[in-house]
């Protein structure tokens, strides 16, 4: 009829992803309109679920051009979707993404227990080489600390950056303002298969192993 819609208000009491659907009809016409509104969880970075959620990966110019990253909402750790990396075919040997959120790029780890994701190697060998890193703001070299963690291939493997390890090997670090990345921080960069990032999270309470030295 075109008359205007009441508004409606709505409210999430869980984190996920809603679905809306308004259908208009007027005799014989029919129109369907559908959006999705995405609620993180409190201590979520990405759990990369619309094509919304790709500003949640950043880095350098050098790095997007390296490791191209889209939303794939075919294939996830959980949830509907997951963040694809589709590496160049040599460009680039240490690409990284750097988690982020509208823009600003540090997170507040003073309480935390870890930092994890769920990386998929779509390949056919293990990818070796790549890591879950802390740093400060300006991402200095002496800030960095890294979970090297070997991707199998064909299954999600969860990297964990465990809080312990920060506390002993970066004291200096100020955990106020923490960069949360992941990249390759081998030698060299052959293994260049497509891979898949979800469940960015920050963890609290967990048992914090004892520290290694980096």
């Amino acid at each position: 009829s075109g008359a205007e819609m009441a508004i409606a208000p709505f409210t999430a009491d869980e984190s996920g992803l809603y679905k809306f659907e308004v259908t208009a009809k007027l005799g014989s016409r029919k129109q369907a309109k559908t959006c999705y509104i995405g609620v993180r969880e409190e201590h979520e970075i990405s759990r990369f679920e619309t094509a919304a959620y790709v500003s949640d990966a950043g880095g350098g110019d050098d790095s997007m051009w390296c490791w191209p990253r889209q939303i794939d909402t075919t294939f996830s750790h959980s949830g509907m979707g997951s963040l694809k990396v589709t590496p160049h075919a040599k460009d680039g040997t240490w690409p990284r993404i750097v988690f982020g959120r509208n823009g600003y790029m540090v997170w507040d780890l003073t309480n935390a227990s870890s930092v994890s994701l769920w990386a998929y190697n779509a390949g056919t060998e293990p990818i070796e080489g790549f890591a879950l890193a802390v740093a400060d703001e300006k991402i200095s070299s002496g800030s960095q600390l890294f979970a090297i963690q070997t991707l199998p291939a064909k299954q999600w493997t969860k990297v964990t950056m465990w809080m312990a390890n920060v506390k002993v090997n970066k004291p200096d670090l100020d955990l106020t303002k923490v960069t949360v990345f992941y990249g390759n921080v081998a030698s060299d960069y052959q293994n260049r298969s497509t891979f898949y990032l979800d469940d960015v999270t920050i963890n609290y309470g967990e048992a914090d192993p004892k520290p290694t030295p980096a």
